[in-house]
């Protein structure tokens, strides 16, 4: 069992998570919402993030990419805590369940649902796996922006709703670009080892130096986003405010960022998660002051 955690990465599923309770909780405070449909798209949402975990280990692993050099956290392929036909294995059976449980998505949300699980199960395995992986292309980050910003909150949403908001779009952006960060962090971490490995990422095309200021800029952006569409009347004010408080949390991650070296990366990995889930959280619990303070 614990190896294969170590294959799923649990740590990293708060990516997946953090958009589902937004476009959830958007979709409460519109008084539109199953709980058995948010319980199912959460459970296929973390799924989708399962498969692309398993598959990364495995491809990484068959092209050399996972070296002895290293410095992020042990992957089971590399370690040999399981072999590559296992992961395999994995693999599909976690695409299976995503399958089946977005087949019951797809039922409430009809084909556009359809169109847009089967384009990211599509590009959850093609992201490292394939002659021509999305990651060699310097797309990691905008992938993620794509499909655990703009399509896991505006699709969770609609979900509820049969209908997109500009709020969720507002804050399918939002979180997308906090879900980048975390994606950014852990390519600045493997600059040498994917270079060496031929693997092209943002972080290897622009080197550690440019890195600084794109990776601050994510943080940033995504808050002044939310304060953006306060200001023009689009966001209530007590979401925007908690959900601010994130700031102060992302310049002390952007301060360590600036001087982090080798595995010094993999404690600012795991804190830009928890500042994207962190920040889901609050705006949620703001929406449903908002709400409360209106009664």
């Amino acid at each position: 069992m614990e190896s294969w955690l170590i294959a799923i990465r649990p740590k990293t599923l708060f990516a997946a998570l953090s958009p589902l309770i937004l476009g959830n909780s958007l979709a409460f405070a519109h008084e539109s919402f199953s709980f058995f449909i948010a319980i199912t798209s959460v459970i296929c949402a973390l799924l989708l993030q399962i498969v692309v975990n398993l598959s990364n280990d495995y491809s990484d692993f068959i092209r050399g990419v996972d070296s002895p050099a290293r410095l992020g956290p042990a992957r089971a392929c590399q370690s040999g805590l399981l072999t590559p036909k296992q992961v395999k294995i994995g693999v599909y059976i976690s695409s299976s369940l995503a399958v089946l449980t977005g087949l019951i998505l797809v039922s409430s949300g009809g084909w556009p649902i359809f169109f847009c699980g089967l384009l990211s199960l599509i590009c959850a395995i093609c992201y490292s796996s394939g002659p021509r992986p999305l990651a060699d292309f310097a797309l990691g980050e905008v992938t993620v922006f794509i499909f655990f910003g703009l399509v896991a909150v505006t699709g969770s949403y609609y979900l509820q709703t049969q209908q997109i908001s500009l709020q969720s779009i507002v804050m399918a952006c939002s979180i997308g670009l906090l879900n980048s960060a975390i994606m950014f962090v852990n390519n600045t971490r493997d600059i040498v080892t994917d270079n060496n490995a031929g693997k092209v990422t943002l972080a290897v095309k622009l080197g550690k130096e440019m890195c600084i200021p794109v990776y601050r800029s994510l943080l940033y952006a995504a808050i002044a986003i939310t304060v953006t569409a306060f200001l023009l009347g689009v966001l209530p004010g007590w979401p925007v405010f908690l959900s601010g408080l994130c700031f102060i949390y992302a310049r002390k991650l952007a301060e360590k960022f600036e001087s982090a070296k080798g595995i010094e990366f993999n404690d600012i990995l795991n804190k830009t998660a928890l500042i994207t889930f962190i920040f889901s959280l609050l705006f949620s619990a703001g929406y449903f002051l908002d709400i409360h303070l209106q009664v």
